[in-house]
Parts: C-alpha cells; structure tokens; sequence
C-alpha cells in the first residue's frame, strides 16, 4: 500500500519536467504515452473516455542489451509511430525532428536506435544494425534503446510483452490527467500528427 502511494507521488512528479519543457520550447501537447499492461492501458483510456478523442494501442516487448531496456516494437506499429510523427530523429545539439521513415528494409532481422553505437546488439538470436540516434516522443523515457523487427520475427522473440496507448485530446492534457493516470508503469506528454 505504502509502496503504490508512493509510486503515484513519483509519477505525478514526474510531469513536472514534462510540463516546464512544454512550457520552455513552446509546443503544446496534445497527446499522452502510456507504457504498461494490457489492463493498466485499457483502464486509463475508460477512465479519461470523456476526455479522449482519439486512441491507438500497439504491442511491444522489452529485452536487454548489454544491460539496457530495450522496446521492442513490430515493422507496423513502427510504421503507425511514424505516420504520428512519434519516432523522432536526435540531431547532434539535442533538437528532435520527425523520422520520414524507416530507414532500411526490416527482412530477417532488425535495426536498432539507441543513443550510441553499439558493439554486436543482438535481440535473441536475431541480429540488429544500428540505425542512429531515434526516440519515441522528446524524451527517452520507457526505454534507452528501441529495437524494430519485422512482424513475423517478432512473433518468434520470447519477451515479455507490455502495451502502449496513444491518447490524443482536443488540447493539453497536462491539467486533467495527473490526478487519473496514477496505474500504469509509465508515461510521456507529446504532440502528435492528427
């Protein structure tokens, strides 16, 4: 009980910084990320059904490489971020600008966006080539690194599995949604393309 009263302080705090960088750079969000369970995505957009205008929710799977998160998304939910305009490229001063598209083809194995290069990253047996600097939204935030494997070899990965719910509102959701988005294991302010 203890635990879960604190965990909902730490998120609450956590749109601190969110709200500040909004407020800073000047760019309203009109959307949320939501990492978590199945459940824990289904019962935030039921409790927000009067505020949300629209939602998408996609599958992921988390591993490790060389110590670090990494989400695992399928070829189309990748496609689907980026017509968003969620999967963002990381240019050398820090500014984000939105991935046109994926960029090489997703055959037998996968490509992988991290910070930095990394020696060898495998995801199972499955081979990743590193393909720069890409995040979801602004910030780093469920994960350090994010893998995209084609559908068929996702299926094949024995991961855990989580969800991500896309919830986009008609303005910023900053001043309603702190107090109804205590339950899930994450989540992240961003603009997305209507």
């Amino acid at each position: 009980m203890k635990f879960k009263h604190l965990l909902k302080i730490a998120i609450f705090f956590s749109f601190l910084p969110l709200t500040a960088c909004a407020m800073v750079f000047g760019e309203e969000k009109n959307a949320i990320l939501a990492y978590g369970t199945e459940d824990q995505i289904k019962k935030i957009i039921n409790k927000n059904e009067s505020l949300v205008q629209e939602y998408q929710v996609h599958k992921f799977k988390i591993a490790s490489i060389h110590n670090e998160q990494v989400l695992i998304l399928n070829e189309t939910t990748a496609r689907k971020l980026i017509k968003k305009e969620l999967l963002n490229v990381v240019s050398e001063n820090n500014t984000v600008k939105p991935l046109e598209k994926l960029p090489i083809s997703i055959h037998q194995d996968g490509i992988l966006f991290a910070k930095k290069q990394i020696a060898n990253p495998m995801i199972s047996e499955y081979k990743l080539t590193y393909e720069g600097n890409i995040i979801i939204g602004d910030l780093r935030i469920y994960g350090n690194m994010y893998a995209v494997v084609s559908d068929s070899t996702y299926k094949k990965i024995q991961s855990p599995q989580k969800t991500l719910g896309i919830l986009q509102f008609d303005k910023n959701p900053i001043n309603e949604l702190p107090r109804k988005i205590l339950d899930i294991e994450d989540v992240q302010l961003v603009k997305v393309k209507p």
